[in-house]
């Protein structure tokens, strides 16, 4: 497509996006997806229910770090945007109040010692009402 209807090809691009990412990533090549990162980075709101695929796949295939910094780099621009059903930040959010977790997670595996003032920090950033009483649990599950 790409070679046979270049014009098609880019304008369509979003469409063919997670085909491209899962095909790239199943194939053992990683590296020739960074095409369409690049591309939801640059146009996050290009098509909202194309990009979520993409956020997804990126976390199904275990790239971690190319789905933080994904979702870091479009939440605030989707966010803004404002004129979609659903709230599809929070999908962004949530990867990146997860990610929060994990990181204290493995702070206490190697220092024996839970220190959530990071994700408490990445909840609030990113507009998540988390009680105080889920961060009393957290901190007082026998991890």
């Amino acid at each position: 497509m790409e070679q046979l209807q270049p014009l098609l090809y880019a304008g369509e691009f979003h469409y063919y996006a997670s085909y491209i990412l899962d095909y790239y990533f199943f194939v053992g090549q990683p590296e020739a997806a960074e095409p369409v990162i690049r591309f939801f980075r640059e146009h996050p709101n290009q098509d909202i229910d194309s990009f979520l695929p993409v956020q997804r796949s990126v976390w199904y295939w275990l790239r971690q770090d190319w789905g933080i910094s994904l979702a870091t780099e479009t939440y605030q621009p989707v966010r803004e945007h404002g004129g979609y059903i659903g709230r599809p930040e929070q999908e962004m959010a949530l990867a990146l109040h997860v990610s929060s977790l994990q990181s204290a997670y493995r702070h206490w595996l190697i220092n024996e010692t839970l220190h959530l003032d990071e994700a408490k920090k990445v909840a609030a950033d990113h507009h998540f009402a988390v009680p105080d009483a889920i961060w009393e649990r957290y901190a007082a599950a026998p991890w």
